[in-house]
């Protein structure tokens, strides 16, 4: 037979709780020195608050780690490929552009790949493609963007949250023969193909422009680089939204911020979604050796660069 749960009357648990009220304070009381001569006798010292005591508090646990800190002068910001839902003449124009004007960096910032077999929205029961296709499609095509750039260009991959679906959803059972590891990283066979990995929502710093996808604050709406530069009052480039805006605000002392939002490289009419004002484009980030930059949003339409 279970026993029955015990329960304090409305009595004992307030005397209980005025119990717990004195020995809090007893402890919390400065000790006499009859009190502290007693103890010491005992080998204990006392020490109260008065006492020349350095306070050495343990380190509280820290969840994010720093912003990568990225090198470069010449940058290119790509968005929200979707791989493998990405605009092929759109994509391939962002990079013709960026090897053009002879980027040295290129930040794939978030949502490049699309995950969309691990999302937990409806899927479309007509496509046929496996999550295990989609991470080979992947590979595939960061394979290409590296050999296109070449061994001198940098390329650093910043995780979206289409990238978190992964770890969310553990699709390894999935993909089967195609899943190479526990991480988008692995699985994207990054290392192979030396691209830098910054995942954890810990964002990137370029000079005096913070980099991030844009899920990590929460952004949304028709305005939302207007809201980022009041909520953050601070220089920003996101992706995230697929609608390309940009503000920029003078400060009292004469400097101005900046807050821009990227356009997409995907397909514009997904079946989810297929009634939208998404728009293609990229960035190029041109820094000078203070940190001071200019950010140059470029728009493109049929597969032109405007």
């Amino acid at each position: 037979m279970a026993n029955k749960p015990f329960r304090l009357k409305p009595d004992e648990q307030e005397a209980l709780r005025e119990y717990r009220l004195r020995k809090m304070a007893d402890r919390l009381q400065i000790p006499t020195r009859e009190e502290r001569l007693s103890a010491r006798a005992k080998g204990i010292e006392l020490v109260d608050e008065s006492s020349d005591v350095e306070l050495d508090l343990p380190w509280g646990y820290t969840e994010l780690e720093k912003p990568f800190a990225l090198q470069g002068s010449v940058v290119g910001v790509i968005s929200d490929v979707h791989v493998p839902s990405h605009d092929k003449r759109a994509t391939e124009a962002a990079l013709k552009y960026m090897k053009k004007v002879g980027i040295d960096t290129l930040v794939i910032n978030g949502d490049f790949m699309d995950m969309y077999q691990v999302s937990d929205h409806d899927k479309d029961k007509r496509r046929s493609i496996t999550f295990g296709d989609e991470l080979e499609e992947g590979r595939i095509i960061l394979g290409q963007i590296r050999s296109y750039f070449g061994p001198s260009v940098q390329i650093v991959y910043q995780e979206g949250n289409h990238e978190e679906r992964y770890q969310r959803f553990l699709p390894q059972a999935m993909a089967s023969d195609k899943v190479r590891g526990s991480s988008v990283a692995e699985q994207l066979d990054l290392l192979k193909h030396n691209v830098t990995w910054v995942g954890g929502r810990r964002g990137i710093e370029l000079g005096k422009l913070s980099i991030y996808h844009g899920h990590e604050m929460k952004a949304s709406g028709y305005n939302a680089a207007r809201t980022l530069s009041q909520r953050l009052m601070d220089n920003v480039l996101i992706g995230h939204l697929h609608r390309p805006q940009s503000v920029q605000r003078p400060r009292l002392k004469g400097d101005v911020i900046g807050s821009w939002v990227s356009g997409c490289l995907c397909d514009l009419r997904p079946f989810y979604f297929p009634l939208n004002e998404w728009q293609h484009g990229f960035n190029v980030v041109y820094v000078q050796d203070d940190g001071l930059f200019n950010v140059e949003s470029k728009l493109i339409s049929q597969g032109a660069v405007l």
